[in-house]
């Protein structure tokens, strides 16, 4: 409903075929869920793409731009390299926004895709069908408590599934994304003598490391693309 309907008069709103137009048709509920799915897809994509820009060039972007890291790449040990660089703070900040974005982005998948899309999961592979199903256990029996444990992916996805309540999801999954970055946080801070020798090593070595990364990275990639193809086949 728009801002629009609230303008009409009493006569236009008692009106039974204004009231039925404004509800939304079956067909047109799945038009909208099925955008919402491929901006969603869309988004997820861009998000593991980056994850994976960052993991290839992690011993350039560590000790040049560490910031981008970890707003590309927020794998734990990122976070635990970058920590001792830019401080608490700034790591709270940009690895929960990213955080935050792939499991709001996850969540409304789960809402629009619904239970077909779990068991299309399930379906695809062993490992994945006892993970989903795992996961939907635990989330029926301490539906916050799963969420806080494991606020993003899979997680997320099966809390949309169950239509759990946005803000007590998104209250509960900021906090659980909190408490595990500030974990993160407080590993790097233990051990920071030890990360800034690693990182000075890294340094040394940063340009044909990365080199290295990039070259398997792509060729892994490549072979899992082709291994698909063949099955699909």
């Amino acid at each position: 409903m728009t801002e629009l309907d609230t303008a009409k008069s009493d006569s236009e709103l008692n009106d039974p075929s204004d009231r039925a137009a404004a509800v939304p048709s079956a067909a047109d509920q799945n038009a909208r869920d099925r955008r919402i799915v491929r901006v969603c897809l869309l988004m997820l994509g861009a998000l593991t793409v980056g994850t994976w820009i960052g993991v290839a060039t992690s011993p350039y972007l560590v000790n040049n731009y560490p910031l981008v890291l970890i707003g590309i790449s927020p794998l734990s040990r990122h976070v635990i390299l970058v920590a001792p660089l830019v401080g608490a703070p700034i790591v709270l900040l940009v690895c929960g926004l990213r955080t935050l974005t792939f499991t709001a982005v996850s969540y409304f998948l789960g809402r629009s895709i619904g239970e077909p899309g779990l068991v299309w999961l399930e379906q695809r592979s062993v490992s994945a069908g006892h993970l989903v199903r795992w996961l939907e256990r635990f989330f029926q029996r301490w539906s916050y408590l799963a969420v806080f444990v494991f606020p993003q992916g899979a997680m997320a996805c099966v809390a949309g599934v169950a239509r759990m309540r946005p803000f007590g999801f998104f209250v509960t999954a900021t906090v659980g994304i909190t408490f595990r970055l500030s974990l993160y946080v407080w590993l790097a801070d233990s051990i920071s003598g030890s990360i800034m020798r690693f990182l000075e090593f890294i340094r040394i070595y940063q340009v044909p490391a990365t080199v290295v990364l990039v070259i398997g990275i792509g060729a892994y990639q490549l072979h899992k693309r082709r291994g698909r193809g063949r099955r699909s086949a």
